[in-house]
């Protein structure tokens, strides 16, 4: 009868019984995650609903051997809360940031892994959730990730998918954290190789947003032209071949950088027409028990 109380109850009324289910029980049936991850999305679930989610996330992490699965699936509530900016805003000033990446170093699972990278993608779309991610760990949060990035560690590529994603979405909010990615050859490289494959929209995305601010751009043009172009045409020559070929996202973006690192801009006049890409994660959980 879970459709029939769908109709008789408001998200803000599902959302506090789930949430306090997994209180007593530390678990939900299936259907009662689906519930609540299409739920945190809805505008009127309450500040004070989203701010507990980050302290639950943090008491299920104290219990050994940690509750895996929940802690999964919860990660994966989060990360669809945070796809709501006003969610994420709320989540982030109560230490989501700091909360989640803590799930990540605790839990060895690469399942942990995926769901934290997918939260962390949606969380830093907000100026506060970039600051934050680059302030954990001492501020050694961007090299982790390009350390994981390069390695072999990651495993599942939705995990690659939605670390690449962060890294977008963090260069489109922050510019120093962008300014730190341009400034070193090492992590422009990682990035180049990953032009190809299964993972090339997002790889491309983290180059396209670095190129959007100007003094980035002006950086890697200066030094890496042909340590990104090179990579760049590649891509493209593959992209070429595809059914899709001048139309998908990777292609345009990857098309536009090309043309920014070739052009010679008067001072002061760097990339006005580029507006970075922002890719927001709403998918279903890809964690499944």
């Amino acid at each position: 009868m879970d459709w029939l109380r769908s109709w008789v109850t408001t998200p803000e009324q599902r959302c506090s019984e789930l949430v306090q289910k997994i209180l007593q029980t530390e678990q939900l049936s299936e259907s009662e995650w689906s519930t609540l991850y299409t739920d945190l999305q809805s505008p009127t679930i309450p500040a004070t609903l989203l701010a507990g989610l980050p302290s639950l996330l943090e008491a299920l992490q104290t219990h050994t051997p940690p509750r895996l699965v929940t802690i999964c699936h919860l990660l994966s509530a989060m990360a669809k809360a945070a796809s709501v900016p006003a969610h994420a805003t709320v989540l982030v000033q109560n230490e989501a940031v700091s909360v989640v990446w803590a799930a990540w170093k605790k839990g060895a699972a690469p399942e942990i892994g995926v769901e934290v990278l997918a939260a962390l993608r949606n969380l830093v779309l907000v100026p506060p959730g970039a600051e934050a991610l680059m302030a954990v760990e001492g501020g050694t949060a961007l090299s982790r990730l390009f350390s994981e990035l390069s390695g072999a560690s990651l495993g599942k590529v939705e995990a690659r998918i939605h670390l690449l994603a962060a890294l977008a979405n963090l260069v489109a909010t922050h510019e120093f954290a962008a300014f730190q990615i341009a400034q070193k050859t090492d992590s422009l490289t990682t990035l180049a190789q990953r032009f190809q494959g299964n993972c090339n929209r997002f790889a491309i995305a983290v180059a396209y947003n670095l190129m959007c601010w100007p003094n980035c751009a002006q950086m890697v043009r200066g030094k890496a032209t042909e340590l990104l172009k090179g990579p760049l045409v590649k891509a493209l020559g593959e992209l070429v071949l595809s059914p899709c070929e001048g139309k998908s996202m990777e292609y345009e973006l990857a098309s536009r950088i090309i043309a920014t690192l070739d052009a010679t801009p008067a001072p002061g006049d760097e990339n006005p027409s580029l507006t970075p890409v922002k890719l927001v994660w709403t998918g279903q959980p890809i964690f499944q028990t």
